[in-house]
């Protein structure tokens, strides 16, 4: 499951239900307990292609700031705010 390959990941998934239920027929494994391994098996499948197909999907990260455009850009915003304190008048 390992695979990049979504075919070669489903192959690997089926032969591997195939020998639970094989394991289960024979009595070497109770068949709740396959059905238990093979619905984690499928669960652990499927996530891994959701991963797959969300991180061919996303878009790029964003740069982050350096430390010099992130003070540039505090002091514009304090500069646009305006002052809390009133003018005296004279």
């Amino acid at each position: 499951m390992a695979s990049a390959d979504p075919q070669a990941s489903a192959e690997a998934v089926r032969t591997a239900a195939s020998a639970l239920d094989q394991a289960a027929q024979k009595g070497a494994l109770h068949p709740r307990s396959v059905a238990r391994r093979k619905s984690r098996l499928m669960k652990k499948h499927s996530s891994a292609l959701a991963a797959t197909v969300v991180a061919e999907e996303a878009a790029p990260a964003r740069k982050r700031r350096t430390k010099k455009k992130e003070a540039t850009a505090k002091e514009v915003a304090k500069k646009k705010r305006p002052s809390s304190k009133k003018k005296k008048k004279e």
